[in-house]
């Protein structure tokens, strides 16, 4: 806080003196065209000793950009680290929510149209390395991640999840998918004709196609059951999965 006046450089009162020992990155606010004649905006989290020329790795954080917020982590910290990661050298993309909306039939392909077009202009930019690239999503965003990682012809190299839907069938099974409706994405429940929709769309059932290692993070014990069928599933197939983040709220 400073006085205002003939004197404005005088500090009255510092709220954050801590602030002084931080070395944040700074953030840019980008648009890219996802499909022709259609863009959206994201926040790029800058490496706070970026070096131009230099191509980094690229975390995508999945939704709720906000241009008129300071936010160290991002919307919610619960699976979000933009800064802390900036400062270990990856570069961070905040992807704005999606321009469809959630809960529509065609949100997956939408993402992953989202995210692969982002990769390629940051690219283009010569910020990122093309090959280098994590998603992470957390609440509804977690059914888009899965989906990208099940249907996306890109080969990401890392994702992680937290504490969110995926649109599968033990989901369904014991909370009815509150986000992700059935009816919308597979025409009705996964049994008689929907049933080889949930097959070819939901991406519970197409874990074989995917190849990148999973961090799956649940919050509370009481919706491990929840993500238990990506766990296992992965462990059969002898992909990479890591399961040790269980907490308590």
């Amino acid at each position: 806080m400073r006085r205002s006046g003939r004197d404005p450089d005088t500090l009255l009162l510092d709220l954050n003196p801590w602030f002084r020992n931080l070395r944040l990155g700074r953030v840019e606010e980008i648009e890219w065209e996802w499909a022709p004649g259609r863009t959206i905006k994201g926040g790029v989290y800058y490496p706070p000793d970026y070096a131009p020329g230099r191509k980094y790795p690229l975390l995508i954080q999945t939704h709720a950009w906000d241009p008129e917020r300071f936010w160290i982590d991002g919307p919610w910290r619960t699976g979000y680290a933009a800064q802390p990661l900036a400062a270990r050298h990856v570069m961070v993309l905040q992807v704005q929510d999606a321009p469809l909306g959630y809960g529509v039939k065609e949100e997956g392909e939408t993402a992953i149209a989202i995210y692969e077009s982002a990769i390629h202009e940051l690219a283009r930019r010569g910020l990122v390395s093309a090959d280098r690239v994590g998603l992470l999503g957390f609440s509804h965003t977690c059914f888009l991640v899965k989906y990208a990682l099940t249907h996306s012809r890109y080969k990401f190299a890392a994702a992680a999840v937290a504490e969110g839907e995926d649109g599968g069938y033990i989901q369904f099974m014991t909370n009815g998918n509150a986000f992700v409706d059935p009816e919308v994405l597979y025409g009705g429940p996964p049994f008689g004709r929907a049933l080889r929709t949930w097959v070819d769309v939901s991406p519970g059932f197409n874990i074989d196609r995917a190849d990148t290692p999973l961090r799956i993070v649940v919050l509370n014990p009481r919706f491990l059951l929840g993500d238990w069928e990506w766990f296992e599933a992965l462990k059969l197939l002898g992909k990479s999965v890591r399961d040790g983040d269980v907490a308590e709220r």
